[in-house]
């Protein structure tokens, strides 16, 4: 006798099922339930993303619209930056600016500390600090807050540098 079972309808052996298993799937079954399984699990990561916590990032900073500009002739240059976050829906509810004249000095900033400003606007914000002089460098960070209030991790550091600001006599 022969060990593949037999299809009581055809009486002939039936090959694309695995002999001797007490519960078997057809193929088109195991493709339903892979597909359930795989958009089931990728929901709960797009729905809860992996990290937990804020994940909302200023990034891409940019002074009167370039990339850490040299020589710039405005005293009071505009500040803007993107968010990007790894959660759908997320939003600014608050940002700070600090400037200082080094990098080191970022955490306590000697030229401007914007403090906490409750605002979701990200382009041109006014630098309102300390008078800029001439040849003067300046570095400067942004944090922001979420949707939930929570404080995000400071921004990368970026720099501008100013120009002449008065005609020579």
């Amino acid at each position: 006798m022969s060990s593949a079972r037999i299809n009581p309808k055809t009486q002939t052996p039936n090959s694309n099922k695995i002999p001797n298993l007490k519960f078997q799937i057809d193929l088109p079954s195991r493709i339903f339930w892979v597909f359930v399984v795989w958009v089931f699990f990728g929901f709960w990561v797009l729905g809860f993303g992996i990290s937990f916590g804020a994940s909302l990032t200023a990034v891409d900073l940019r002074c009167e619209y370039l990339q850490s500009p040299l020589g710039l002739d405005e005293p009071h240059p505009r500040l803007t930056w993107r968010l990007e976050s790894s959660e759908r829906r997320e939003k600014q509810t608050a940002y700070q600016i600090a400037v200082a004249s080094g990098p080191s000095k970022l955490g306590s900033p000697d030229l401007w500390d914007s403090g906490k400003v409750s605002s979701s606007q990200t382009v041109n914000i006014v630098y309102s600090g300390k008078p800029l002089t001439s040849c003067q460098l300046c570095f400067w960070k942004v944090k922001v807050w979420n949707k939930d209030g929570q404080p995000c991790a400071w921004s990368e550091t970026a720099k501008w540098s100013m120009g002449l600001l008065k005609p020579a006599r």
